[in-house]
């Protein structure tokens, strides 16, 4: 792990801090990279990448309260794994794409069975529904992500922000009661059709 060797670049004062870092919290990241990767290598390059942060910014875990640090490992943590899921599934759809591209295939719409319509009304909602999602506060963005774009259940979503299953729910209600206020009738003209 490249974690280890920067260790040696680090003040004792800091490498204590850190090491401490891995070993009160290097399991817990690995269990919520791993929940989100579904992949143990994956999940052992989210701890990695982790604890290189925490070494880059040492100085905001020195001499902190358990429970800020606690907050700031899970948000690390998180926030590395999504980034690495996201970075995966894009590079997964674009090999599918470019190997589902055939110059020579004459395939085409015209026998209805691609469903044009439902499509294109499916690709305007996503749309107005991504443009409204950054005008949400970060938090409510990062849930309704979680819940509709990952698909996770409400209790795992609790397990992952080390929160009760009730707490998300409520989140999850104030994030979308948020985003209706937001984007008024343009969203429900968007989902009528």
């Amino acid at each position: 792990m490249l974690f280890l060797s920067m260790l040696q670049s680090l003040e004792e004062s800091e490498r204590e801090c850190a090491e401490r870092i891995f070993l009160d919290y290097g399991e817990k990241i690995y269990a919520i990279a791993l929940k989100i990767t579904q992949n143990r290598h994956d999940a052992e390059d989210v701890l990695d990448s982790v604890m290189i942060n925490v070494m880059k910014n040492i100085d905001r875990f020195s001499g902190k309260p358990r429970n800020e640090t606690d907050a700031q490992i899970v948000i690390y943590s998180r926030n590395e794994a999504i980034n690495l899921y996201r970075k995966k599934k894009r590079r997964l759809e674009n090999e599918v794409a470019l190997s589902d591209f055939d110059e020579d295939s004459d395939d085409t719409v015209a026998d209805g069975s691609f469903e044009t319509e439902r499509i294109v009304i499916n690709e305007e909602t996503a749309e107005t529904v991504r443009k409204y999602l950054t005008k949400l506060p970060p938090e409510y963005e990062e849930i309704l992500r979680l819940v509709y774009k990952y698909g996770y259940s409400h209790a795992e979503i609790a397990t992952l922000l080390n929160t009760t299953e009730n707490a998300v729910t409520m989140k999850v209600y104030r994030a979308k009661k948020k985003l209706k206020e937001l984007s008024g009738d343009e969203l429900y003209e968007c989902t009528k059709n």
